[in-house]
């Protein structure tokens, strides 16, 4: 591959968090945190050298190196400076950080008043939050390695936040079944031992109040899926029936499944990651979807490589607004934490002169 990995490019090392498990499993208090540069090892370093005189645009750009967060697979602003970071296992699945830019972050840990009615959230994949200041949550929903479906990896949550503590949480755990039993061509193509409905993205509607589930997999004639639940509101506040959408949304993501969603009002449409499973390079890629009929690509240069984008948001950080992307690039047994990059909103660059039009189906 010629492009350089951005986060190969320069490593930021943010000092270590204490992480604990969610729901009461440990305890810790909040720290500020340190940022500290420090050498990329010697196991991750760039192919090439990039030039002294010509640099790159990734020199522009702000990227850092969590301390013990090894696998962001979502993120979420909510307001004050604030996000979300979630994570895959379920001993560290929800994290609340606030930028203290240029020294780094303070960080909570997110616990539950009622750990017995949540449970474990394992294989956490989505989070958006609604008008009221609710938040959704969303687990994969797939088999594990053992293709296996515990009930830890098929809910649907909505919570309230109070300082770093949820509260009035509610739990759907039958989401998977009602979304086979609704649309069959969803069935048809999970057949068989290893294929699988695979929920990786959520994202909230602001106009409908409705849920956009972003599918990884499967795919229909190789474009990506959403799934619109159109009632969150009444199914968690009154218990009433799950209503969905009657026709799937597919969007031609270059044949990529999607990672990531989030709505982004000053772009005026949804921030999507995909990535295509049958290509090895330049398979994760950024787009920007109007909600309603078009889709195009986002790039921020040629030497930018999104491998590993598994969250998106947008956000103002370090007194700047763009967008923090999370990459899913850690390895707890080396002590190295997962990545995470800022790209102001000067920086992107759309696609012209094109766009794709989205289909539905049932």
């Amino acid at each position: 591959m010629n492009n350089f990995h951005p986060l190969r490019l320069g490593r930021f090392w943010i000092g270590l968090f204490g992480l604990i498990g969610l729901f009461g499993l440990g305890s810790c208090e909040a720290q500020d945190v340190q940022v500290t540069q420090v050498s990329a090892p010697s196991d991750i370093a760039p192919k090439q050298a990039a030039s002294a005189d010509q640099p790159t645009s990734l020199e522009r750009l702000s990227i850092y190196e969590f301390g013990q967060i090894y696998e962001p697979s979502g993120i979420r602003a909510i307001g004050n400076g604030k996000f979300l970071v979630i994570e895959d296992e379920t001993s560290r699945a929800l994290s609340l950080l606030e930028p203290r830019s240029p020294s780094g972050f303070f960080r909570t840990p997110i616990t539950s008043n009622n750990p017995f009615l949540v449970g474990p959230l394992e294989d956490l994949e989505g989070i958006a939050t609604n008008d009221h200041g609710s938040f959704y949550a969303i687990t994969s929903h797939s088999k594990n390695a053992k293709y296996r479906l515990p009930a830890s990896r098929k809910k649907l949550v909505r919570f309230e936040l109070n300082d770093s503590k949820m509260s009035n949480s509610a739990v759907i755990h039958g989401l998977k079944k009602q979304i086979l039993e609704k649309f069959g061509t969803l069935r048809k193509r999970i057949s068989g031992k290893k294929a699988d409905l695979n929920i990786e993205a959520l994202s909230y509607h602001r106009v409908d109040h409705s849920l956009l589930i972003g599918l990884r997999a499967p795919l229909k004639g190789e474009k990506a899926i959403i799934v619109v639940l159109k009632n969150p509101g009444p199914v968690f506040e009154k218990g009433e029936k799950i209503e969905f959408a009657e026709q799937l949304v597919r969007l031609d993501l270059d044949g990529g499944g999607i990672r990531a969603m989030a709505y982004d009002a000053t772009l005026g449409g949804y921030l999507i990651l995909s990535r295509r499973e049958d290509k090895k390079d330049k398979s994760f890629k950024l787009w920007l979807w109007d909600g309603e009929v078009t889709v195009q690509r986002i790039r921020f240069g040629s030497n930018i490589d999104l491998d590993f984008a598994e969250g998106v948001t947008p956000i103002s950080f370090a007194g700047a607004d763009g967008i923090l992307i999370v990459f899913d690039d850690g390895n707890r047994r080396k002590k190295r934490g997962g990545h995470y990059l800022f790209v102001p909103y000067d920086h992107l660059r759309f696609s012209s002169g094109w766009a794709k039009q989205v289909g539905t189906s049932n």
